[in-house]
């Protein structure tokens, strides 16, 4: 058999390197707050198949529902037109199973893609998965998966943007104060900080995302990583958030009376 490098056809960009290389270096716990567009699924693909060729074993890609995974992985696209899966190089495949979106390798390892919404994760305890998109899944997800990484030695990769102050944020917070130095890598990129390898002329793609209806609160929590942005649709939300900022909450004795 020729060789085959992996990553397959694919380089991680310049910002995903740190990222990339924790795992490569044996890392376990990695927490990624990354913006709207910055490469987030096509970045675990190529990870979850690094580790394939690595270690066999059940690899699970879970999003918050299986039509979400089926959408963004089994269906997804580079804007080239290369479709994610076919960054799995052909060689290593033993067979796909389009029904179940499951696929087999020839050295006995698996990839599935998951469902945080069903009782998908009642089975073989994977040694690695993704929580793709995880503060639109329940905090339970990862309170299930936890013991079964932490006993045969697993790693998982969390990505998302914010959707407010949730169960993600304040995982990701508890990690970060762990630091890389206790196993737990972090990183938080806006577009701002990414600006310099995408291309992009940032203030026309902002313009245009207003102008197709995109409001600034959703601008902030999808370019900007803002947990502490509105959510749209919220009550009170905004005057909250400058009451906050202002320092008018505080805390009072209880008077029963």
């Amino acid at each position: 058999m020729a060789n085959i490098e992996i990553p397959y056809n694919w380089i991680p960009r310049r910002y995903q390197l740190p990222a990339w290389d924790y795992f490569m270096n044996g890392g376990r716990y990695g927490m990624f707050q990354w913006h709207r567009r910055a490469g987030k699924d096509l970045f675990c693909i190529n990870l979850i198949c690094a580790k394939i060729v690595e270690r066999p074993g059940v690899y699970w890609h879970i999003f918050p529902s299986r039509e979400q995974a089926i959408k963004g992985i089994w269906e997804g696209q580079t804007r080239e037109g290369r479709k994610y899966i076919d960054h799995f190089p052909p060689e290593l495949i033993d067979h796909v199973y389009e029904t179940q979106k499951i696929i087999k390798f020839k050295n006995g390892a698996t990839y599935r893609l998951v469902g945080a919404d069903s009782d998908s994760l009642v089975g073989a305890g994977p040694v690695g998965v993704v929580l793709s998109e995880f503060p639109l899944m329940g905090a339970s997800t990862w309170q299930y998966l936890s013991p079964m990484l932490n006993e045969n030695g697993g790693w998982c990769c969390m990505i998302f943007t914010p959707r407010g102050k949730n169960h993600a944020i304040k995982l990701f917070d508890t990690w970060q104060g762990e630091g890389i130095k206790n196993g737990y890598f972090t990183q938080k990129l806006t577009i701002e900080d990414t600006k310099g390898d995408t291309g992009w002329d940032i203030d026309e793609l902002l313009r245009r995302e207003r102008l197709n209806g995109m409001t600034e609160e959703k601008i902030q929590s999808e370019y900007y990583c803002d947990s502490d942005a509105p959510i749209e649709g919220s009550y009170y939300s905004e005057v909250l958030n400058k009451i906050e900022a202002d320092g008018q909450i505080t805390e009072v004795p209880w008077e029963s009376n």
